[in-house]
């Protein structure tokens, strides 16, 4: 650390992610440096349990001017510690934090809401409804990422994406069934006209006929991801082929009621590769031998994953 100081004084970025030696010490070295006052952004990603409130009480006091900062990983972190940190970081435009967010530290939102751009608190399994209040102070926000915040109910996540028209990235994708349905499906497709990566793995509840109004809105889409959102059928995913010319991944993994051979547009695959797609996920979904092998001929750009349909409960 020493070494990096002396070489570099005038560091305005720091990426430490995944360094567990990291600790108190090492960044009151940078202190007494004076490299700190300049830090514009500082990633502590994985950095272990040695990040404790102490570690964020002296970012606070002395790198008042940080934009963008990263605590994903850091289970030592405090909800309190968090809020002391924010309340000090007035200029504040990106936030990464997991799993110890809870609604104490996302009152102080509103003192950066109207810069705030990028917020991710996936994992914060402690999240409820009532933190969605104070995200949506953040108008001005362009990316979003609640995966893995399995408390949070449909009707509520709705209710705040029309605070949110800016939105670009959105995730909220978990490793189970989750609680999103149509009702925040429609509410994108209403207020999110520029929304370019989507990710709704295993909301199972998200009818064909909710996301085929969003698919057919929603004309910037470029990454989206259906894993497990079983009842989307050709009528749903039709329309991105059709209106997304930037679309380039696809993940439609275990969506029983998808064949693609049975899509009527543009004859089937020119319309696929029109669109620039690279990444088509496909596994376990209702395609025989012929068609993937014609998906694969006439879309050599396309990096296509596919596997043979797997009857439900076997995966």
């Amino acid at each position: 650390m020493a070494g990096v100081v002396r070489v570099f004084p005038k560091l305005a970025e720091l990426d430490f992610g995944g360094c567990k030696l990291l600790n108190l010490s090492a960044l009151q070295m940078m202190e007494r440096a004076g490299s700190m006052r300049i830090l514009k952004k500082i990633s502590l990603d994985g950095c272990g349990p040695k990040i404790t409130d102490g570690e964020l009480s002296l970012l606070g006091r002395r790198c008042s001017g940080l934009e963008d900062l990263d605590l994903k990983g850091n289970s030592q972190l405090s909800s309190h510690g968090v809020s002391c940190l924010l309340d000090q970081l007035p200029g504040l435009v990106r936030l990464s934090v997991s799993p110890t967010m809870e609604a104490e530290a996302l009152t102080l939102l509103s003192k950066h809401a109207s810069k705030m751009r990028s917020l991710e608190l996936s994992g914060n399994i402690a999240l409820t409804d009532g933190a969605l209040i104070h995200i949506a102070h953040c108008k001005g926000l362009e990316a979003l990422e609640l995966s893995g915040v399995t408390r949070l109910t449909d009707a509520s996540v709705a209710n705040l994406i029309p605070n949110l028209p800016n939105l670009k990235r959105f995730l909220i994708g978990h490793t189970k069934p989750t609680k999103v349905g149509d009702e925040t499906v429609q509410a994108l497709a209403e207020n999110c006209p520029n929304i370019e990566e989507l990710d709704l793995t295993n909301a199972s509840r998200v009818t064909s006929t909710a996301f085929e109004n969003l698919s057919s809105k929603c004309h910037q889409l470029k990454v989206v991801r259906l894993r497990g959102v079983s009842n989307l059928t050709n009528a749903a995913i039709e329309p991105l082929f059709l209106n997304c010319v930037e679309l380039s991944v696809l993940d439609v993994r275990f969506l029983h009621l998808i064949s693609l051979s049975g899509l009527t547009v543009a004859d089937n695959y020119d319309r696929i590769q029109a669109t620039g797609l690279r990444s088509l996920i496909l596994k376990y979904s209702q395609l025989n031998v012929n068609t993937q092998m014609m998906i694969q001929a006439k879309c050599p750009q396309c990096g296509i994953q596919v596997d043979p349909f797997v009857p439900e409960g076997t995966h």
